[in-house]
């Protein structure tokens, strides 16, 4: 595991390779995110969101505005929450900062996003394929339970080690067509299915209130391919409006 010396996140590594992406079992799932091979050279991902405390030490150093603190979590007094209330500009701009010597800081791509929260294994839940309520912040069965944030990294869910991939805050991704931005997991609702690692989360960019983020870090081996895959398949904009359930 490395750590990125701007911001202190750890990074964890994602072996390239295929994965099974998306899921047919649910109708609008499908609709969104049907089930295809999707193949990836490797990359790294932070193994935690990123929290209050590096997401005001990158407004501190560059002048950046600081959202205005949610009522859960008043005066931004826990750090070590992740952010919440950023756009994707927000996002991208405090991954523009983390970028250093030639290393490449972004938000990860749906792809990458979705690997490494469920693997090679198509499984439905970062944890495997049965809801488990232990593994993730969440109210599923009491509705209003629970609400807002806990400390990053308390639960890790990911078979390669990654913590919140679903509940706590759902995450932007780097897709964006001027208006919809991609988003992947979700924050502590209570309805499982938007709880499944092939679940589309997308919304429009002032969207904001439950939206936080994590960072991928690409070589330039990564990058040069991720050009060349996103050239070749000509990636459609489904993900832009997706559908919602009634």
């Amino acid at each position: 595991m490395n750590v990125n010396p701007k911001d202190g996140a750890e990074m964890v590594n994602i072996p390239e390779g295929n994965f099974l992406m998306g899921d047919d079992d649910d109708d609008i799932i499908k609709r969104n995110n049907p089930r295809h091979t999707v193949n990836l050279p490797g990359y790294w991902m932070y193994k935690n969101l990123v929290s209050v405390a590096q997401y005001f030490k990158f407004c501190d150093e560059t002048g950046h505005t600081k959202p205005s603190a949610p009522g859960f979590n008043p005066g931004w007094q826990n750090k070590d929450h992740p952010i919440v209330g950023v756009s994707w500009d927000d996002a991208m701009a405090y991954c523009e900062w983390a970028s250093k010597d030639g290393v490449k800081v972004t938000l990860p791509t749906v792809e990458q996003w979705e690997k490494a929260a469920r693997g090679t294994d198509a499984r439905k839940f970062p944890w495997g394929d049965v809801w488990d309520a232990s593994k993730c912040h969440n109210s599923v069965g009491s509705p209003n339970s629970v609400s807002g944030t806990v400390s990053v990294g308390r639960y890790t869910d990911s078979p390669y080690g990654l913590s919140d991939m679903v509940g706590n805050v759902i995450q932007w991704c780097v897709e964006w067509n001027g208006y919809y931005g991609a988003a992947r997991g979700c924050d502590c609702c209570s309805s499982i299915w938007r709880f499944r690692c092939s679940h589309d989360a997308s919304g429009p960019g002032g969207w904001i209130y439950c939206y936080g983020f994590r960072c991928a870090v690409l070589g330039p081996t990564t990058l040069q391919a991720m050009a060349k895959m996103a050239a070749l398949s000509k990636k459609s904009d489904r993900w832009m409006e997706p559908v919602w359930p009634d």
